[in-house]
């Protein structure tokens, strides 16, 4: 009898462990399913942050360069050393804009000399061609006078 028990248990027990086997088959099937689904949308999440980071890392790397640029550039303007001319060299400017001073004045004496001498030949001409009309109208008169004696 004992046998027959441990017989039918045993039967039980192989028919309970196929069905449990098929139990945790479908559920390790489900689980593992379930699992793979959630890899793949991981994957998919994991794409996108990536491409987001790349996307920011890509804007923040340019953002550095141009500021380095811009940097740079306001180094240049700010604190580049000018070279102050030294004592020499301003006498040497002051000696040459005097020398173009006094060209400049000479030649405004010369054309003041000249806008004179223009003048007084205008003033000649004029007085010339008055005496030249006054002459030819004596001249007339005379002319007339003797035409007249004559006739």
């Amino acid at each position: 009898m004992l046998y027959a028990v441990f017989v039918v248990d045993y039967t039980i027990s192989i028919v309970l462990q196929k069905r449990l086997g098929n139990l945790l088959g479908c559920a390790l099937i489900s689980t593992w399913l379930l699992q793979e689904k959630e890899f793949s949308s991981f994957k998919a999440n994991r794409e996108v942050l990536l491409q987001r980071f790349d996307k920011s890392l890509k804007e923040a790397k340019d953002e550095s360069e141009l500021h380095k640029k811009e940097i740079a550039t306001l180094r240049e303007t700010l604190f580049k050393n000018p070279s102050t001319p030294n004592q020499k060299q301003y006498e040497a400017e002051i000696w040459k804009l005097k020398q173009q001073i006094e060209t400049l004045v000479d030649q405004n004496r010369i054309l003041r000399e000249q806008t004179e001498v223009l003048k007084e030949r205008k003033d000649q001409n004029q007085s010339v061609r008055k005496r030249y009309f006054a002459m030819l109208h004596l001249f007339d008169k005379a002319v007339c006078g003797l035409c007249q004696l004559l006739i």
